[in-house]
Order: C-alpha cells, then sequence, then structure tokens
C-alpha cells in the first residue's frame, strides 16, 4: 500500500506511437504518464490500461494489479487483455 510499480509499454508495429495510462477504478491508486503505479491505502484488484495511438490505429492493454497487505509472493500480477487484434497493439511488461 502506497508503494509504486514501474509500467512498461512496448508498441509493435507503429514508427511512433503515444501512450496514455490509467487506473480504471477510482480510489484504485494513480499511475503517472510515465506508467509508474502507487497502490492505493486499500486492498484489492485493480486495473492499469494503457492505450497506444499510432498510425492511425488506438489499442490497449490492462494490467490487473493486486493490492495486499503481507505476501508470500509479490503482489503484482499481469495478465494482457487485448481487445482486438490491431496492428500496434501495446503490450505491458514489468521493469
Amino acid at each position: 500500500m502506497g508503494q509504486e510499480q514501474t509500467f512498461t509499454a512496448i508498441v509493435t508495429g507503429a514508427s511512433q506511437a503515444e501512450i496514455e495510462w490509467t487506473v480504471l477504478e477510482p480510489n484504485g491508486g494513480t499511475v503517472t504518464q510515465e506508467g509508474i503505479y502507487t497502490a492505493p491505502r486499500d486492498i484489492g484488484i485493480y486495473h492499469v490500461l494503457a492505450v497506444a495511438t499510432g498510425n492511425g490505429a488506438r489499442a490497449q492493454t490492462i494490467a490487473k494489479v493486486t493490492v495486499v497487505i503481507h505476501y508470500d509472493v509479490p503482489p503484482v500480477q499481469l495478465t494482457s487483455v487485448p481487445p482486438d487484434a490491431l496492428t500496434g497493439c501495446p503490450a505491458i511488461t514489468l521493469n
């Protein structure tokens, strides 16, 4: 809680792409436009959305973040959910 996790969006198939980051849930923490996520005070499962635009296309990927008080395994789980098969769909990986 209150800890940070850096996400990186890697876009393929686009020469220049812009990435917009957002947290889907209200009070689900914050994410900067550099992909630095700060966990909220409340435990729960939250979703970080990366939207890539470039070459006239738009694609998105979602990372699922689990916030806990105590853990035996690192609490960040990554699930990539591309909604369509657009060229240039971003993939989010952890640093």
